[in-house]
């Protein structure tokens, strides 16, 4: 208990000593809080904890998924201040999504996903720039892939075509009988016969 006593002392004699300087202990001890409050809302988590997940759960349709996906993805960086998010991280983790079979689609989305909560921050005046700015999505395959059809889904093609080929095949007799019966009632109005 004796050095509790004797910290508790000093501690005592710095405030006593800032009181003759003419500062005020309170006001102090607000700043400091404040300090410490917007230090916490300057972290990627404090952030998205304080402001952000409030602000997507009323505005985004689908706010609760997002702040799921932020959760399991970026969870390691919610200590980190947001205006010093390293972009080589995030290029770290795309790497290993990429390597664990992650679609660059998918990587893209969610970076992009962190980058708005970002750029939130910093239309709210959170913080100045958004260090994420410069990081390009991946380039995503638009080829299509080659799908094969299983023999169930074969034989209800072939199926469904031999069908529409019958549709077309009576539509066409149809037409062509009908314009036929047409033209020869035309004619037989006009008193030729044929």
């Amino acid at each position: 208990m004796g050095r509790n006593m004797q910290a508790a002392r000093k501690a005592a004699e710095k405030i006593a000593a800032r009181v003759i300087q003419g500062e005020d202990p309170h006001n102090h001890k607000k700043l400091e809080r404040a300090k410490t409050v917007k230090a916490k809302k300057e972290t990627l988590g404090g952030f998205i904890e304080n402001q952000y997940e409030k602000w997507a759960l009323a505005h985004q349709k689908r706010g609760n998924e997002t702040i799921i996906l932020l959760d399991g993805n970026f969870e390691y960086l919610y200590s980190t201040r947001m205006s010093k998010v390293p972009a080589w991280d995030i290029q770290k983790w795309r790497s290993d999504k990429t390597k664990s079979g992650l679609a660059p689609s998918t990587i893209n989305r969610r970076v992009a996903t962190l980058k708005a909560v970002i750029n939130k921050a910093v239309e709210w005046d959170v913080i100045e720039s958004n260090p994420l700015q410069k990081v390009k999505p991946l380039k995503v395959d638009r080829k299509s892939r080659v799908l094969y059809l299983s023999p169930e889904e074969e034989t209800k093609l072939r199926k469904a075509l031999k069908g529409r080929e019958e549709d077309i095949r009576l539509g066409r007799e149809l037409a062509i009988n009908g314009v036929l019966s047409a033209d020869m009632q035309s004619l037989t109005l006009l008193g030729m016969t044929m």
